[in-house]
């Protein structure tokens, strides 16, 4: 899959600023994550893509801030681990980004680097899992 653009969630606010996460969810600290975020008064979560020739932004999916329960990044592990170089024998599973889902209670919503989309319902045991994500927040 050849990337066409980086990804990042927006939550859009009724009464607060919009929040935006990391462009690839680059970064490894809990604080920047969407967990992190509190949900109070989500009107809308998105997915913006950053066009990666153009270096425009635009939306590509968006839901109503009711309907969101979680995030999740889409990761293929490549087949080696390796050993990393800053910590005696940790080892790391390289993987590469293919996408970022929004998760409702029913489907689960994913964009891919590469532009396109695709929607899967969520089998019945996925369903009306409690999440920390609702109950955590900075």
């Amino acid at each position: 899959m050849k990337p066409s653009y980086r990804l990042r969630w927006r939550f859009d606010f009724v009464n607060s600023p919009s929040k935006f996460g990391c462009w690839n969810g680059s970064s490894p600290h809990f604080s920047d994550s969407a967990t992190s975020v509190k949900k109070e008064g989500l009107v809308r979560a998105c997915i913006e893509g950053e066009h990666l020739q153009q270096y425009a932004t635009k939306v590509l999916l968006e839901m109503p801030g009711h309907e969101y329960k979680t995030s999740q990044w889409i990761r293929r592990c490549n087949a080696a681990p390796v050993l990393s170089p800053k910590i005696n024998g940790e080892i790391k599973l390289q993987s590469e980004l293919m996408g970022l889902a929004l998760i409702s209670e029913t489907h689960k919503y994913t964009v891919y680097v590469d532009g396109t989309g695709s929607v899967h319902e969520l089998p019945i045991e996925r369903r009306n899992i409690k999440l920390l994500e609702h109950t955590a927040g900075s």
